[in-house]
């Protein structure tokens, strides 16, 4: 899984899902009578359910994994050859800095909950 995600082919088929079920929405939403097109937007709205909750669930993971204070790497070049990409190994004495993409992560992710855990009726 890792292979596929480092390839990047994992995010271009999210991607164009994503992008599909966005412009098929617009199009049915346009075309049809809201009576018929129900059983369609259910449909729809599970799976970007799923897609949203599995990013809540990945960030906060990526998140948890890094820490607000991660440990410094520096690029070495990749033994296997020059044309692979480098290889992230921690510096000699070990080091840390203050990571400001997760402490943002951290707080986007508790403006994001927040209004969940004030009123829950609403995301029943």
């Amino acid at each position: 899984m890792k292979d596929i995600y480092d390839n990047g082919i994992l995010k271009k088929v999210l991607f164009a899902t994503y992008l599909g079920i966005i412009f098929l929405s617009t199009f049915v939403s346009i075309s049809l009578p809201i009576e018929r097109a129900m059983s369609y937007f259910r449909i729809v709205a599970s799976i970007l359910a799923v897609l949203m909750l599995t990013s809540i669930f990945g960030i906060c993971y990526f998140l948890a994994n890094r820490g607000i204070e991660p440990a410094v790497t520096e690029c070495k070049a990749n033994p296997k050859g020059a044309d692979l990409p480098c290889v992230f190994e921690p510096i000699d004495p070990p080091e840390t800095y203050f990571s400001t993409l997760c402490l943002a992560g951290i707080i986007m992710l508790t403006i994001y909950i927040l209004p969940c855990v004030m009123r829950p009726l609403d995301f029943l």
